[in-house]
């Protein structure tokens, strides 16, 4: 099975049913932090995977650490999730500069160099895509 598409099943199916135990009180980012810290526990569980393994974490992880940064805040606004976007990019970029010890690309070390994980980089993609759809919602 690829490794990238066993990493992500693991972090939505926890992501998933975190968020379908919420109890929906309070802010709905707040519903998202719990549900996106469940299924990054999930993966590094079961996946042994941790940040700078160059894998989808290292997109996920500053991305959970912006949202909480913003929790105290009344509202989540179209400029944070603007900024979440630009936080959860730049992050799967940086992901140039690791060594994949991970999955397929752990066995292609000398050639990965300078290439963003894909991983990571799906997340920043699924993340500016979540971002473009709220603050259109926001705009309106």
């Amino acid at each position: 099975m690829n490794f990238l598409l066993l990493v992500c099943g693991l972090f939505f199916a926890a992501a998933a049913k975190q968020l379908s135990l919420s109890n929906r009180k309070g802010k709905p980012i707040e519903s998202f932090s719990d549900a996106f810290e469940s299924g990054i526990q999930s993966v590094e569980s079961y996946a042994r995977v941790q940040p700078g393994d160059k894998s989808l974490l290292d997109a996920l992880i500053p991305a959970v650490d912006f949202i909480k940064s913003k929790l105290r805040q009344e509202n989540f606004t179209a400029q944070d999730w603007k900024e979440l976007a630009m936080v959860t990019e730049e992050a799967a970029q940086e992901t140039k500069n690791f060594t994949a010890k991970v999955g397929r690309a752990a066995y292609t070390k000398a050639i990965d160099n300078y290439v963003a994980d894909p991983g990571a980089y799906a997340v920043a993609i699924i993340f500016q895509a979540v971002s473009d759809t709220f603050v259109k919602a926001k705009t309106r």
